[in-house]
């Protein structure tokens, strides 16, 4: 006779649960289609040696630039267990804020207050929700963009003055319409 026992397991645990690298890397290629690729980000997985039978994964989350020679950015750094992906840590600047606030506000740093833990999925979706919007991370984005802009058209205007320099010898030798004048004076001479 089999009795119905109720679950007393909590509803997040279900079949499908997203490692951190997973949600980082879906981030990454949200960030290259949100830019149309002005921006793209690189997330990288180092695997860190603590003492001989502790093992953790440190992953970093950049943002790259090709217009700037491919410049780097580093938005957030997590770190967990190699065998355990939560709980996982997220290091970014938005926490180093709130903790020094904390520390100069009590004198003292509260470290069981871990607000950039995530011990499931759900929360580090909330963790790097908070540090992607954050203003560090707006404004770093922003004026990364208006670099990558200035250096493109930095470069479209060099090519097209060069452009503009090629025609002017293109016409000047060419004798289908010599009443152009591609030099930019309003000097006429004939």
């Amino acid at each position: 006779m089999a009795t119905n026992v109720q679950s007393f397991w909590p509803r997040v645990i279900r079949p499908k649960i997203l490692s951190p690298l997973a949600i980082l890397r879906g981030q990454a290629e949200a960030l290259a289609t949100q830019t149309g690729g002005v921006l793209l980000a690189e997330v990288t997985k180092k695997d860190i040696a603590t003492d001989h039978k502790n093992r953790t994964d440190a992953l970093t989350l950049d943002i790259v630039v090709p217009a700037l020679s491919n410049y780097r950015h580093r938005i957030l750094r997590v770190v967990h267990a190699k065998d355990q992906p939560y709980p996982a840590i997220v290091e970014a600047e938005i926490f180093r804020l709130c903790r020094k606030a904390i520390f100069e506000d009590s004198g003292a740093l509260k470290t069981s207050d871990a607000e950039n833990r995530a011990d499931t999925d759900q929360e580090f979706i909330a963790l790097v929700k908070k540090v992607l919007g954050s203003p560090q991370v707006l404004s770093a984005a922003q004026s990364l963009i208006a670099r990558a802009t200035d250096a493109l058209v930095g470069n479209a205007g060099e090519t097209l003055a060069g452009n503009v320099h090629e025609s002017k010898h293109a016409f000047s030798s060419s004798t289908e319409r010599p009443d152009i004048d591609v030099s930019g004076d309003d000097d006429e001479t004939d």
